[in-house]
C-alpha cells in the first residue's frame, strides 16, 4: 500500500512541466523540487540482504550562476525491515549541500553534491524495545541532468550517506539511487542595447563620361567600423535580436574582403579568473553567432579581456552594465567596383 502511495507522487511532480517558460536567467535565482528514491541499508547489523525502502522528499535553494548552486531538503523514508533480525528502522533527515554542474552538450549536464545530512533515527526490535537517535553524517551525490525546458530539469543519481545511526541503534551506510525534478524560477531583464552609429564607406562618384565609354575597376579601402552587443549579469547568452549583431552580419556577408575582431569584456565582480573564463565565453557565442549563418571561422578573431578593459566605472550597477560586452571591431579592407571612365 506504502508503495502505491509513493507511484501517485510522479504525475504530481511531472506536473510542473506545464509552468515552464522561456526567459533569460538573472542570477541569483531560486528553485523548488521534489525527488522520489530507493535506498539500501547497507550493514550486516541488520540484515544479509541489506534491506531497502523507498523514500521521498522535497528541496529548494539558490543557483549563484550557471555552475554554482546550494540547497537545503527534507528526506523520508519508508520502514526498513531486516526480517532476519527482526528489526525496523524508520530514518528521516535534513540535508544541505553545494553543487556544482558541467556541461556536457545541449541540455545534459553532469552534477556533484556534497554536503552533510541531520538525521533522525527510530529503532524498533519488535517485542523488545524501541529507541530513537539523531545526529550528523556526511553526504556526496553525482548524476546526471537532462533540461526539460528553461525552468525544469529532470536528474537521475546515486547518493550516499555514511554511518546513520549510533552506538544503541547500531550504524549503517545509506545508498539511495534518486530521480529529482527541479523548477527554477526565472527572473526576467530587458537589455537596452546602446547604438553606436557610423557611417556607410561611401564611393566616390564616378567621374564624367567620356566618349567611348570604358569600364575600369576602381579600388575603395573602408574605415574600421566598431559595434557593441551587451550581455545579462553573469550570462553567456547572446540576444540574436540585437540591431548591432544584424548590422555586422549585413557587412560580413556582403563584404567577402572583410574580417572580424570579438573580445569578450565583464565586470569587476567576481574573481579574475572567473570573469577571464566568462568574457571568453561571451566572445565565444557571438562568434557562432556568426559561423552558424553561414560566416567562415577564418574570418573571426576571438580575444578575451575579462575585467581589464571597462569603459564605465563598476561602482554603479549602470556602469557594470556597459561592461558586460562583446566588442565587435570590422578592420579596413579594400574592395573593387566598376566604374565608367
Amino acid at each position: 500500500m506504502r508503495n502505491s502511495y509513493y507511484l501517485k507522487l510522479v504525475p504530481a511532480l511531472f506536473s510542473f512541466y506545464a509552468m515552464s517558460a522561456n526567459a533569460e536567467v538573472i542570477y541569483p535565482s531560486f528553485f523548488v523540487g521534489g525527488s522520489l528514491g530507493y535506498q539500501l541499508a547497507d550493514d550486516d547489523n541488520y540484515s544479509y540482504s541489506d534491506p531497502g525502502a523507498p523514500s521521498f522528499g522535497v528541496s529548494a535553494g539558490v543557483q549563484f550562476n550557471d555552475d554554482w548552486r546550494w540547497d537545503i531538503g527534507y528526506q523520508y523514508s519508508d520502514t526498513l525491515e531486516a526480517r532476519q533480525n527482526n528489526i525496523e528502522l524508520t530514518p528521516a533527515w535534513f540535508e544541505t549541500a553545494l553543487r556544482y554542474d558541467w556541461e556536457l552538450q545541449k541540455n545534459y549536464k553532469a552534477y556533484a553534491r556534497l554536503g552533510v545530512a541531520y538525521w533522525d533515527v527510530d529503532k524498533e526490535i519488535k517485542g523488545v524495545e524501541t529507541l530513537s537517535t539523531q545526529g550528523i553524517s556526511p553526504l556526496g551525490e553525482v548524476g546526471i541532468s537532462y533540461a526539460l525546458t528553461p525552468n525544469i530539469d529532470i536528474e537521475g543519481g546515486f547518493k550516499y550517506i555514511n554511518e546513520i545511526g549510533d552506538k544503541y541503534t547500531g550504524r549503517y551506510d545509506n545508498n539511495s539511487f534518486v530521480i529529482n525534478l527541479n523548477y527554477k524560477f526565472i527572473n526576467e531583464k530587458k537589455v537596452i542595447e546602446k547604438v553606436v552609429v557610423k557611417k556607410e564607406p561611401k564611393a566616390l562618384p564616378p567621374k564624367p563620361v567620356v566618349v567611348p565609354v570604358k569600364p575600369v575597376k576602381k579600388i575603395i579601402t573602408t574605415n574600421e567600423e566598431s559595434y557593441v552587443t551587451y550581455f545579462s549579469f553573469a550570462s553567456s547568452k547572446v540576444n540574436t535580436g540585437s540591431l548591432e549583431l544584424q548590422k555586422v552580419l549585413h557587412i560580413l556577408k556582403k563584404y567577402p574582403q572583410s574580417n572580424l575582431i570579438l573580445t569578450g569584456n565583464t565586470d569587476s565582480i567576481g574573481s579574475y579568473a572567473s570573469n577571464q573564463r566568462l568574457s571568453q565565453k561571451r566572445a565565444n557565442s557571438v562568434a557562432r553567432f556568426f559561423t552558424d549563418r553561414g560566416i567562415s571561422i577564418s574570418r573571426i578573431t576571438v580575444r578575451a579581456d575579462g575585467e581589464t578593459n571597462p569603459v564605465a566605472s563598476n561602482i554603479t550597477a549602470e556602469g557594470r552594465s556597459q561592461n558586460l560586452r562583446v566588442d565587435m571591431n570590422i578592420p579596413s579592407f579594400s574592395y573593387d567596383i566598376v566604374v565608367s571612365k
